[in-house]
């Protein structure tokens, strides 16, 4: 049973999910607060962008330009993190494009001959944030170092946050040095 974007729309404000359109109101944009994950802009959010195709048969749920990478000599870890995160998560897809860096995730659900419940639509928008949340740490290491770490691993997990944090810290004092303000 084909869906709408109006129906879409009613139940996530029924899941009290804020959200709005674009300027043709052809997909839903929605923000998410995340706990490990930053933005390109550096903010503690997410975009997730839900729109359907094949007149309203399939909905899909995505996060565009969650992750960049920039170095390209880091491209091959990068796709790797990709091909293990897909592997990991049945349903989702991790794409990387490498003509400008970007990966994106993905999740196309078939409504064509069900009904789309309020639970199933909330579990898949707000379980994009999680995925997103979940893999922060490894993309970031992908991109930054062109390393892999395992999301499973607590060891090597504290590791890489230890020299993230470094890094971090690295950046503020050069910044500061130079003069430039950097905000928290």
């Amino acid at each position: 049973m084909p869906v709408t974007i109006e129906k879409i729309s009613a139940m996530l404000d029924h899941a009290g999910i804020r959200h709005g359109f674009n300027e043709d109101k052809t997909m839903i944009l929605s923000c998410f607060g995340t706990d490990d994950y930053r933005n390109i802009v550096g903010q503690t959010s997410v975009l997730v962008v839900i729109s359907l195709a094949v007149s309203g048969t399939i909905l899909t749920v995505s996060c565009p330009n969650c992750f960049v990478a920039s170095r390209k000599e880091h491209f091959p870890a990068v796709q790797l993190a990709c091909l293990r995160a897909t592997s990991d998560r049945r349903f989702l897809r991790f794409c990387f494009d490498p003509a400008d860096g970007e990966v994106a995730i993905r999740h196309d659900h078939l409504v064509q001959n069900s009904e789309l419940t309020l639970e199933q639509l909330e579990m898949m928008v707000r379980g994009m944030a999680l995925v997103v949340d979940y893999y922060a740490d490894v993309f970031r290491c992908a991109i930054t170092t062109g390393e892999q770490i395992d999301p499973e691993d607590p060891e090597q997990m504290a590791r890489e946050f230890a020299e993230f944090r470094r890094m971090r810290r690295q950046s503020r004092t050069k910044a500061s040095v130079a003069g430039i303000g950097l905000e928290d």
